[in-house]
């Protein structure tokens, strides 16, 4: 049984049909498997109001609550976001509680404070419209030089990165992997077929990590997941320009 839904222009959606519509899949799956709202809460240890909740539209889960359901109730997760990846959001942890030494923290937060402007899809509405190539506008003043690099790793696809994914850096000069200054964080875009995620790269040695987090209205960061960084030991290539 598949959900029923609405014809939207994909360039004008907002958070709020998003939520309708990952509610719908997610009411429509667990009709199907002939469970209820209870069962589910009780299966997957969330609250039967959250669960009821998300159901009618009016959270959007996390990656994490969107895996545990559909174990339960087994279906493929892309059967819930499929289309929609770009607005499911990882789950935030507490930068303090990940074992980095000091030297780390404050070469992360130095470099942190270098960048200043970034949306997540948590404020998606206030991104513009999408241009016809797929691009996002109003996200970041790309600066001068872009370099491309090409993920090829199916472990990120919980991040909703996928392989042969293209990550943009927006940073001016970079034309090798050695470029890039251990300890600083560069802002990237990755760009799928319907997709686009902002995530900042930290780089440490030969190695690249990806960080989700989370933020507040006014674009500071409050919250860093650890558990879905992903290091890649050397499976990004970076290519010159196009």
């Amino acid at each position: 049984m598949k959900p029923i839904e609405k014809d939207y222009d994909k360039e004008d959606l907002t958070i709020d049909d998003v939520k309708e519509i990952i509610g719908n899949r997610i009411k429509v799956a667990i009709k199907t498997s002939m469970k209820t709202y209870r069962d589910v809460a009780k299966n997957i240890d969330m609250s039967y109001s959250y669960i009821s909740d998300v159901a009618n539209g009016k959270y959007l889960p996390s990656i994490q609550t969107i895996t545990k359901l559909c174990n339960y109730l087994e279906v493929e997760v892309s059967e819930i976001v499929g289309g929609y990846e770009y607005w499911i959001h990882p789950k935030g942890l507490n930068f303090d509680k990940k074992e980095l030494s000091e030297q780390e923290l404050e070469s992360y937060y130095s470099a942190l404070s270098d960048v200043t402007s970034w949306l997540t899809p948590k404020n998606r509405k206030l991104i513009g419209k999408q241009n016809r190539d797929g691009g996002i506008n109003n996200i970041v003043k790309v600066k001068e030089s872009i370099q491309r690099a090409e993920i090829n790793d199916n472990s990120m696809n919980l991040l909703g990165i996928y392989k042969d994914d293209v990550v943009t850096y927006n940073d001016k000069n970079i034309d090798a992997p050695d470029s890039i200054e251990n300890g600083k964080i560069y802002l990237v875009k990755i760009k799928s077929e319907h997709s686009h995620i902002l995530r900042k790269v930290f780089k440490s040695k030969d190695e690249l990590i990806l960080i989700p987090c989370s933020q507040s209205s006014n674009y500071q960061v409050v919250s860093i997941d650890f558990e879905e960084i992903e290091w890649i030991k050397r499976a990004i290539m970076i290519t010159k320009m196009l």
